[in-house]
């Protein structure tokens, strides 16, 4: 098999399963939502997060993994792609999410 037919074969032939369900994206972020309310629609969607501590200098950037009434679990931060970041709700100043 040549490589035109080979690259044509790939490119019809689907690589993995299509998603059966695509999760909604966040489109604005609400000013009347609390900490945990925020950070459990970016996991809903599956939003990266950039979360400031109030020390000013603590910046946590991942994908929230798990969220309880007093912490939230990130993985995949930022530079710590092999550990998972747990912080405490009270000691966040500032949630940043992109939004579209």
């Amino acid at each position: 098999m040549n490589k035109l037919a080979l690259t044509a074969l790939l490119a019809i032939v689907p690589l993995g399963p299509a998603s059966a369900e695509e999760k909604p994206r966040m489109t604005s972020v609400p000013a009347n939502v609390s900490t945990d309310d925020l950070l459990k629609m970016a996991q809903d969607t599956d939003t990266r997060v950039v979360v400031i501590l109030k020390n000013g200098s603590t910046t946590y950037n991942g994908w929230v993994k798990d969220l309880s009434s007093n912490a939230v679990v990130l993985k995949n931060a930022h530079g710590k792609e092999m550990y998972e970041v747990w912080v405490l709700l009270s000691e966040i100043a500032v949630v940043e999410v992109r939004v579209k």
